[in-house]
């Protein structure tokens, strides 16, 4: 954020001697910057979850699997940047699924076997189709719900936490690109979102929603060091994907899909990242 308003300055400063016009395009593009990674980093984790399902662990010691059952060519319907207003509010970015979260269920198939002693989650790894399972690439993330209460229905609480993935994918994305947070706890990066939401200010509204008023606890810390280490393995996919909606503005469902199965599922240095982290909430 610092970054963006340094440039912002100099920038203004050189309109004096450059030329506004010129200058102005390259404004816009600076403040389009950390949208377009926001944006990305919530189409990434819906399209992770698309691709590699869900695989989450509960409080009760269980393993929940589940594949997303998406009849579109892809969950994502598009990701813009273009500034728009409606009825509810003014978005400068917004991202669009095919399928609304409170339908997810009935497009949800479980594994067999799933809950306590449940197997077979590396093998389901191993051959999905999705762009982090090719052959001899980095096991997915797991969802580590331990920490949350585990009464009520398993499933509806991976669906949730899932949800909160993928609202706190923007953020997670932003924290990453600047670098906030690194060695920091979930908790406190979420506690820092609900008291200052900036551009994730409709996230939060969400979340709080979802949450019964809050936007901070054991869900939303695990949700968000979820959506952290997928970012961290698909870092690739989040700066194309940046990169295209900053030069077209707007991406849709098709065209996110073929950029995003160009682009490897992360580098030696991302995956590093996102196995330390999820070995660190294992142990």
């Amino acid at each position: 954020r610092t970054q963006i308003q340094t440039m912002s300055s100099v920038l203004r400063a050189a309109a004096a001697v450059a030329g506004s016009a010129s200058v102005l395009i390259m404004l816009r593009k600076a403040e389009e910057y950390p949208i377009a990674f926001h944006e990305a980093g919530h189409s990434v984790v819906a399209s992770h979850l698309e691709f590699c399902g869900l695989d989450a662990r509960t409080a009760a010691g269980e393993r929940h699997r589940g594949r997303l059952r998406i009849e579109a060519p892809s969950l994502v319907r598009f990701a813009t940047i273009v500034p728009r207003v409606t009825a509810a509010g003014e978005y400068v970015g917004e991202t669009k699924l095919t399928v609304r979260w409170r339908h997810m269920a009935a497009h949800t198939d479980w594994e067999p076997g799933t809950g306590a002693g449940g197997e077979g989650s590396e093998a389901r790894a191993a051959s999905s189709d999705g762009p982090a399972a090719s052959s001899g690439g980095p096991t997915p993330p797991v969802l580590d719900l331990r920490a949350v209460s585990h009464e009520g229905d398993p499933a509806a609480q991976v669906l949730l936490a899932a949800r909160l993935a993928y609202l706190l994918g923007g953020r997670a994305a932003e924290d990453r690109l600047y670098g906030c947070g690194a060695g920091e706890a979930a908790s406190r990066r979420v506690a820092e979102l609900a008291a200052s939401p900036g551009r994730a200010s409709g996230d939060v509204r969400q979340i709080r929603r979802l949450l019964g008023g809050s936007a901070e606890g054991p869900h939303a810390t695990a949700a968000y060091a979820y959506a952290s280490d997928v970012l961290s393995l698909r870092w690739p996919q989040v700066q194309a994907l940046a990169g295209a909606l900053l030069v077209l503005g707007t991406v849709d469902g098709s065209q996110a899909a073929e950029l995003l199965s160009k682009q490897r599922a992360c580098g030696a240095a991302g995956e590093g990242e996102a196995r330390e982290g999820a070995l660190a909430r294992e142990s």
